[in-house]
């Protein structure tokens, strides 16, 4: 694999060449060693963000990730990747899918995630991005 970086070989995923991540956390970053073990849901049954869930009201994962202390990065590595299935960062398939048409139109990736986030201070933090 000659050029991959060790997140694609570890066999994380391909990060979407064409998402402009400005504003937002590195590929290093967005590694899932770098947050999951500070995650909300690391102690709650998976189902809850892998079922089909199309309204965020539905959702029992969604409270939860709303106080989640590493929901940003949750969300960026979703909205890089291309996760398409489950409740990311707070947000549905089809709310991620709103998400990747703007960043398809040129919006920068710290820019979403400010919107989604409510403030760039939030969703720029290194505690929220996890940032050793």
């Amino acid at each position: 694999m000659t050029g991959a970086t060790a997140i694609e070989r570890d066999g994380y995923g391909t990060p979407q060449r064409w998402v402009d991540r400005t504003g937002g956390p590195t590929l290093d970053e967005l590694h899932a060693s770098r947050w999951h073990h500070r995650a909300a849901c690391r102690d709650w049954p998976a189902y809850l963000w892998t079922d089909d869930y199309t309204h965020a009201q539905t959702s029992p994962a969604i409270p939860i990730c709303e106080e989640c202390p590493v929901r940003g990065a949750c969300l960026a590595s979703a909205l890089v990747y291309g996760d398409e299935y489950g409740i990311y960062g707070g947000t549905t398939a089809s709310e991620r899918a709103r998400l990747t048409r703007r960043l398809r139109h040129g919006e920068t990736l710290g820019a979403v995630l400010a919107a989604v986030l409510g403030s760039p201070e939030r969703a720029s933090s290194r505690a929220d991005r996890g940032a050793a």
